[in-house]
């Protein structure tokens, strides 16, 4: 393999030899090249010498020089020191020449361009060399693609081992700044990647060292580079070799987004002792507008003037989603320079994944806490980019159902912003159909906040508007507390005429109403009502208790024939495990589920909140529930018995009658509706239709029951 060595050459117009006591000088034409602190010596024997144009076919090439459009390596050669030497084009991927001429047919036109048009005859040689060039890089061109033509290619020219002094030149003679031009010989750069001005070309010279008998022009560190010409010639040099090399620290460097967040910035430093000129070049297709191209791709820009030191790379992650990632090399180039490579790389995550897009420290907050849905709350976005408020959106482990459509989030799969609306100071939620429920999650935007710190009796409330939904199929809407899918508790209104709180734990729930895990009143006429629901986590006693406001009149117990609280086992208080963000925290949210009905509907939420529910269990939560108690007859047409078949602690103070709106109708002492047998309410003068019955202890219990009026 080759050994490449940079041997830089300064500006030369006599040099000098001594032979057998005489003194000899020899005149050479003066190259101007880049600085050099290497001398040059001269052999007395003759030189090897070539010049070759690169052009099109059929025009005839410049005096003194020979031709190349194109043609593979080993097809085209030169004579010199009496010898053969071979030259042409070779594939980067197979090693073995290639054709990228037009005399391949499946080549079109080929790779060689003449620039002058009818004006070439008439040119000088000088013009000649600067307006023909051949396309260095025909897989920078996407019309190419599937033509050998389209490869990456390199170009090779046989040479004797030893010192040459190459000069080469880049650019074209046109309209098009598409390019970014440099090439390496024998692995160093001759020139540092620069963009043209329109019709702008270069010449630059530079020593090589070649020891495997061949000289190698590739393209590193340029994009759809053009070559011009290119002369060799052979010199003697000492053994005091320059190996000027650049490199990156670090060479590698990777940046994590959170979706969203459309900017960053990637940061190296370039290392390069003695380079004054860097150019830079992304090695892959990068963006080209009206011909000219631009110093990015399609996430990450290059700085406008590097310079050994620390360089910057914006980034741009606008319109990526969570997932995506990017990744490019970034070459480095300076004359006389061994080119390095910088890889960057770019993924799109969710801050706090599975939970959030948001990072995992905005997510938690304490009691109380009240959200407006007013768009000046942080937290995950809606439809149209509107701020929630809500930080969280608890992630489902089961596979989505087709109606809920693929995540939109992969890496946060419970958020589906194109269901969710913030307007006039109101959350909006399309129901998804999956459902959380005995262990099958299919859950989609079950959208809250992680609370923390969660040592005193508090509840969450929240308030559903104009309440409306299908009457069958398991529909849902309402609010969830738990720190995963498998630990949770909530208050729902069921199908429009159930309120049902409900508890999961460890993916157990006993099935049927009214039980060990739920409590569910039926046949509440709650359509088209304003639906407040309450949550209230007794912590000492580890119990939660459920109530209900309709159309905002007061709050009523959740209560079937005396049961009115749920146990809480110490897992599901305990919260989450991680991330460490988030260790001890559950998540407190709104959602809204169509599961077993054929069609969605729009769930509208006022508000979420919320607050310290230690004085409301003083003064309101049972001390002891009400046992067993009987309401008869129901249907009643002018008097309705109560009969309490247990004692109980907390005797009975009031006795309310309230509609189906929540409105109360009635109430009484419960001294002046004494029996025999417990208490006795007049019901004659009731409208026919369906109501509740509260009884209110002294101390503060309540129980309800269900009646209705029938004349």
């Amino acid at each position: 393999m080759r050994t490449k060595i940079v041997k830089w050459n300064s500006a030369r117009s006599f040099r000098m030899i001594s032979c057998a006591g005489l003194l000899l000088f020899l005149s050479f034409n003066t190259i101007p090249v880049e600085k050099s602190p290497i001398k040059n010596k001269v052999s007395t024997f003759e030189l090897y010498y070539t010049s070759i144009n690169f052009q099109n076919r059929d025009v005839t090439q410049p005096s003194g020089y020979v031709k190349d459009y194109g043609k593979a390596f080993g097809t085209s050669s030169i004579s010199a020191i009496g010898k053969t030497f071979n030259y042409g084009w070779k594939s980067v991927k197979t090693q073995a020449p290639l054709d990228i001429s037009e005399d391949d047919p499946n080549n079109g036109n080929g790779v060689g361009r003449n620039r002058l048009g009818n004006d070439y005859t008439t040119a000088s040689p000088a013009e000649q060399l600067e307006g023909t060039f051949i396309h260095f890089q025909g897989n920078h061109i996407a019309a190419w693609k599937d033509q050998p033509r389209g490869q990456e290619v390199y170009w090779e020219l046989e040479v004797p081992n030893g010192y040459l002094e190459v000069t080469m030149s880049f650019g074209e003679k046109g309209i098009y700044t598409d390019s970014r031009h440099t090439a390496t010989v024998e692995g160093y750069s001759i020139i540092a990647a620069f963009e043209p001005n329109p019709q702008e070309t270069r010449t630059v010279t530079m020593l090589v060292e070649v020891k495997d008998g061949a000289l190698t022009v590739e393209s590193t560190g340029a994009y759809n580079s053009k070559l011009n010409f290119i002369k060799v010639e052979e010199i003697v040099h000492d053994d005091n070799a320059a190996n000027a090399m650049l490199g990156f620290v670090p060479q590698t460097k990777n940046l994590s987004l959170i979706t969203g967040v459309d900017q960053g910035t990637i940061s190296t430093v370039l290392t390069g002792e003695g380079a004054t000129s860097v150019g830079l070049i992304i090695q892959d297709d990068m963006i080209v507008e009206g011909g000219e191209l631009l110093n990015a791709n399609d996430w990450i820009s290059l700085p406008p003037n590097p310079t050994i030191g620390k360089l910057d790379f914006a980034v741009d992650a606008t319109g990526m989603m969570t997932g995506d990632t990017r990744s490019s090399s970034i070459i480095a180039t300076a004359a006389g320079f061994k080119p390095t490579t910088f890889n960057a790389s770019l993924a799109i995550v969710a801050g706090c994944s599975p939970l959030s897009l948001l990072p995992c420290n905005e997510l938690v907050t304490t009691v109380p806490f009240n959200i407006t849905f007013d768009g000046s709350q942080n937290g995950l976005k809606d439809a149209n980019g509107v701020l929630t408020g809500l930080t969280t959106a608890a992630p489902h482990s089961a596979s989505r159902l087709s109606e809920d459509q693929s995540a939109s989030y992969p890496s946060v799969n419970g958020y589906e912003p194109s269901k969710i609306v913030v307007n006039n100071e109101n959350l909006t939620l399309t129901a998804t159909k999956g459902l959380a429920a005995l262990g099958e999650n299919r859950q989609v935007n079950t959208l809250g906040v992680a609370l923390q710190n969660l040592d005193k009796p508090f509840l969450i409330e929240t308030r559903i508007l104009n309440l409306n939904m299908p009457a069958t199929g398991d529909v849902q809407a309402g609010l969830n507390f738990g720190f995963n899918e498998n630990f949770f508790v909530k208050l729902i209104v069921l199908n429009g005429n159930t309120i049902q709180l409900k508890k999961e734990i460890d993916s157990q729930s006993a099935s049927g109403f009214n039980n060990a895990d739920n409590i569910t009143v039926e046949n509440l006429d709650l359509l088209n009502k304003d639906v407040a629901l309450q949550l209230v986590f007794d912590i000492q006693n580890k119990t939660v208790s459920a109530y209900y406001s309709l159309n905002g009149n007061e709050f009523m117990l959740l209560n079937f024939l005396g049961n009115t609280t749920l146990d809480v086992p110490d897992a599901l208080m305990a919260g989450r495990t991680s991330p460490n963000e988030l260790a001890g925290a559950n998540l407190a949210s709104i959602f809204a589920s169509y599961n077993k009905a054929s069609t969605s509907f729009n769930t509208t939420f006022d508000y979420f909140k919320s607050e310290d529910a230690s004085e409301m269990l003083s003064t309101q939560q049972p001390k002891k529930s009400f046992t067993e108690f009987q309401v008869y007859p129901n249907p009643v047409k002018d008097n309705l018995n109560i009969r309490i078949s247990a004692k109980h602690d907390d005797p009975i103070k009031t006795i309310s009658i309230y509609d189906m709106q929540g409105r109360l109708v009635n109430t009484y002492d419960a001294l002046s509706v004494r029996t025999s047998s417990g208490f006795k309410v007049v019901t004659g003068n009731l409208a026919n239709g369906i109501y509740i019955l509260r009884l209110k202890g002294i101390n503060g219990s309540t129980v309800q029951a269900k009646f209705s009026k029938s004349n």
